[in-house]
């Protein structure tokens, strides 16, 4: 990591806070911050803030060329955010900040804002020199960090020092926070002694016993409690993992690159775990044994072929709801190497003899991930890094993956013919590049228009959301199918018979009337359109094909549009354009009820 460019982004941060009136202090040990950023880093702000805050820390990381990726709540007024931007060497950084109000652990209160931001201080150094930021007061630094550890029940020697440091530079307040969070003088007595000798090593067999003892002190109240049934259902319904497909031809490199991929993107998420074709919820991962051999053994028999996508159904929809679903509600990477539809690119490697209709019907079944990977190589390349094929087989499964891409959403066709370090750092910023647009809609999400109907409102949070069976139901009750990114700002007044292709694209404050399409035009190409801000799409139209629609177009009821269309005009009829003005002339005309020559 480049720490001269992380030390910089912080101390501006600090200075966009103090810019926009927001009092923060950071919490932690922050002895060599922000030289040395040895976790994420803990800031206290008041909780009228919090609010407002993804919009501000949006704004402020496009000022600086980062992006935020990543946005969980691990309680229900704690933000964490991590930052990433792609270094000069091609790889990414990342960064991880806290932002919390008041401090809670569970739905106990255990520290207000304002008592930690009251008496907060410039941070300075060894020599007294100011650091560019602040920090609490020692002895509400000293109970919150401790705190902290107790409830983790973690404490190290790294942690041990700090808190020691703290306890000198202010014991007796130190000592009264003790006295108000633990009942027992004995407790009291226990803790004061170890910060006071600056050993805390006879502390670890009384972690437990501490931290019952000040849950006891800290009860829930009954709205930090439902605000906390929110907080986990809104994580539940929207996971802050990722699911990821890598495919591709033999000697493609899929296994080197999962596993560096992997390591470069572990700091945006919690934990990172990889599958091998299935979730293999009736059998171990460890029997997963490499296919060597993909094309020597024999198809099976015909009915065994048929139960195949059924068994293979039943795991991936099972495994999904027990196995991966659960990992990606805890901000889980799952990868997989290969995916159900390798059996459509390559049935021979899955001894498959039956009818292929038969799996294509059961492939929409399954759970889609949230970004595919197809690594694209030429036969050649794939012949010198592994030859379990012909040449012939290799030229196929290229031409069939590539298909398979253009077909798939969110599918990223990277060049894997280059160095693997290439095609690793296309990979991660591609899943960089998808994880910081889906946290952008997640944040503005609240900043939908009020002026949707609730139908619209629904339609939207279902379609955002990708709710197994609910997203479903709710588009065949509204009779719409839309699968595309929406803008907080697209409005919906009559939210029915909508099409939106998963490929289409549409700015901000577009209006979309009923039966609206916005569709692919040719079977074989998997293009959709793309349109620009502020514009409205009358009842009836349809927008066909890669077209782009440009800014402030407005696009009349039933018409047909298969062309680009450029900023400030009306469409009417089929690819009818008209400049805004002359739009403008004829609609007055109308109104006066005077004929007019529309088209010579």
């Amino acid at each position: 990591m480049n720490e001269h460019s992380s030390a910089q982004l912080f101390l501006a941060l600090f200075r966009f806070l103090e810019e926009h009136g927001i009092a923060y202090c950071v919490m932690g040990d922050s002895r060599d911050f922000p030289h040395v950023i040895a976790s994420d880093v803990d800031i206290v702000i008041a909780p009228d803030c919090l609010p407002s805050l993804a919009g501000r820390l949006q704004t402020f990381c496009a000022r600086h060329e980062w992006r935020v990726v990543q946005c969980l709540s691990h309680e229900h007024n704690a933000h964490y955010f991590v930052l990433s931007r792609i270094d000069v060497d091609g790889g990414p950084i990342y960064l991880a900040v806290d932002f919390c109000g008041d401090y809670y652990r569970h739905g106990r209160l255990f520290l207000t804002a304002q008592q930690l931001l009251s008496e907060r201080t410039a941070a300075r150094d060894r020599v007294g020199r100011a650091r560019g930021f602040f920090v609490a007061a020692p002895a509400d630094e000293f109970i919150y960090y401790l705190m902290k550890r107790v409830d983790k029940q973690q404490l190290d020697e790294c942690h041990a020092s700090h808190l020691s440091a703290q306890w000198r530079q202010d014991s007796q307040g130190a000592r009264c926070q003790l006295k108000y969070f633990w009942d027992s003088a004995t407790d009291v007595a226990e803790l004061a002694c170890a910060a006071e000798s600056g050993d805390w090593s006879a502390l670890s067999v009384s972690l437990p016993r501490l931290r019952k003892a000040l849950q006891r002190q800290l009860r829930q109240s009954a709205r930090a409690t439902f605000a906390e049934f929110k907080r986990r259902w809104a994580r539940l319904a929207q996971p802050t993992g990722l699911l990821l497909v890598v495919l591709g031809p033999d000697g493609s490199g899929k296994s080197s690159l999962i596993q560096q991929l992997s390591s470069v993107l572990q700091p945006a998420f919690r934990r990172v775990e990889i599958f091998h074709l299935r979730p293999r919820l009736f059998q171990r991962a460890a029997a997963a044994i490499p296919v060597t051999q993909p094309q020597a053994q024999p198809p099976h028999a015909w009915l065994v072929s048929l139960i195949k996508p059924i068994y293979f159904l039943a795991d991936y929809g099972l495994g999904y709801l027990l196995k991966i679903r659960p990992r990606l509600v805890r901000s889980g990477l799952v990868v997989f190497d290969r995916y159900y539809h390798d059996l459509l690119v390559d049935p021979r490697r899955y001894r498959y003899r039956a009818s292929m209709r038969w799996p294509r019907s059961i492939g929409r079944q399954i759970p889609s991930p949230d970004l595919w990977l197809v690594l694209d190589v030429p036969a050649e390349v794939a012949q010198a890094r592994k030859s379990e094929v012909t040449f012939a087989e290799s030229a196929r499964q290229r031409a069939a993956y590539r298909d398979l891409a253009a077909r798939l959403d969110n599918a990223v066709l990277l060049n894997a013919a280059r160095p693997l370090a290439e095609v690793v750092t296309q990979a991660s910023s591609a899943v960089l590049a998808h994880l910081a647009e889906r946290t952008r809609m997640r944040l503005n999400a609240s900043a939908v228009s009020a002026d949707n109907p609730l139908g619209a409102r629904v339609l939207l949070f279902f379609c955002r959301h990708e709710i197994p069976f609910f997203s479903r139901l709710v588009r065949v009750l509204f009779n719409s199918d839309i699968y595309a990114t929406l803008a907080p700002s697209t409005r919906l007044p009559h939210p029915y018979g909508i099409i939106i292709h998963s490929k289409a694209r549409l700015g901000e404050r577009v209006t979309v009337m009923q039966q609206v399409t916005l569709g692919g035009k040719d079977m074989d190409e998997n293009l959709a359109p793309i349109v620009g801000d502020d514009v409205y799409i009358g009842v009836g139209a349809k927008v066909l094909g890669g077209v782009r629609i440009g800014n402030e177009v407005t696009i009349g009821a039933n018409a047909v549009v298969t062309r680009d269309v450029p900023p400030c005009h009306t469409v009417v009829g089929f690819n009818r354009l008209l400049p805004r003005e002359a739009a403008a002339t004829i609609l007055s005309a109308m109104v006066r009820d005077t004929k007019l020559e529309i088209w010579p």
